[in-house]
């Protein structure tokens, strides 16, 4: 895509201009996210710059989220002068697209900045709206992804490696910028929501938190801000830590911290970490075993 297409993206397109890239999953075997990054990045991706990678990353998780460009020249490839500081692009769903009554359609404008090695990018619906963003370091992603491009599908170890380490980035995306776009987007166009713990009634999500095993809990709180700040509740770690710690009754006299009171309690249990550690070694190997079957699948697919 040219530069100066994606100035003129920063105005808000007329629908004749639309163009949109949907990417149609659904009829065939649904591809991995590392292996759907890597065939987004060898058809679109125009150029191997540091910027360019990080936005078609970013590209490719819209894509996947149900998001389509929302520009004239999308045809063309993803290419970006190292030159240039920010980049504009915005994105749209094909149910607004296709709602002929709406004068209007609503849209996700996405900015791109470089600030030294890291690359920042803003997400809103417009002027006045809550501004999301993530930040990536270009250097250290970036080498990830050319890890990715060198390797082949198949069951080895180091391939299994790097596609961890890019799911990882792919999920720091998805989870903590482009759901709550997707939901933001949705709402204010009056949309069913997305699937999503957040979007749940707050006693439910409450009775969800209750039922989960501390460190699980703690698990959750990395996901993102907003989980962060609900797992962060005291009533809550005071509950789990008198439920599954015995001797902690004895010791609730001048508790005011009780997630630190959790914590110690965890590090003192070495059972409970024993217990905790066979569970997520089980995990482990299940998450493992589906990773080789998709793989098989998909090589099978390809082979076709």
């Amino acid at each position: 895509m040219s530069i100066d297409a994606l100035d003129s993206g920063a105005e808000e397109p007329s629908r004749e201009n639309m163009v949109t890239e949907p990417m149609d999953r659904s009829g065939r075997e649904r591809l991995s996210e590392p292996l759907f990054l890597k065939k987004i990045l060898l058809e679109k991706c125009g150029d191997t710059s540091e910027l360019t990678i990080v936005i078609m990353t970013v590209h490719a998780v819209m894509l996947d989220s149900g998001f389509v460009l929302f520009n004239p020249d999308s045809h063309m490839s993803f290419s970006f002068s190292e030159q240039i500081h920010s980049i504009s692009l915005n994105y749209t769903l094909p149910a607004l697209i296709s709602a002929k009554e709406s004068d209007r359609v609503e849209w996700i404008s996405l900015k791109f900045q470089r600030l030294g090695h890291m690359i920042v990018v803003y997400g809103s619906l417009g002027v006045g709206s809550l501004v999301r963003k993530v930040c990536f370091d270009k250097r250290r992603y970036v080498h990830i992804v050319d890890l990715l491009m060198e390797t082949l599908e198949s069951e080895k170890e180091d391939t299994l490696s790097i596609h961890d380490k890019v799911l990882m980035c792919w999920r720091m995306i998805k989870d903590g910028f482009v759901t709550s776009l997707l939901s933001d987007l949705r709402y204010k166009a009056g949309l069913e929501l997305p699937p999503c713990l957040m979007c749940l009634p707050p006693e439910l999500i409450r009775k969800i938190l209750e039922s989960l095993h501390g460190v699980d809990a703690a698990r959750l709180a990395c996901v993102s801000s907003e989980l962060r700040e609900l797992v962060s509740d005291n009533e809550l770690w005071k509950e789990k830590c008198l439920k599954e710690f015995e001797n902690v009754e004895l010791e609730t006299s001048n508790v005011d911290d009780w997630k630190e009171m959790f914590a110690s309690c965890w590090k003192e249990d070495p059972l409970l970490r024993f217990k905790m550690f066979r569970r997520f070694i089980k995990f482990r190997e299940l998450v493992s075993l589906r990773r080789k079957l998709s793989s098989k699948r998909v090589a099978n697919h390809l082979s076709e």
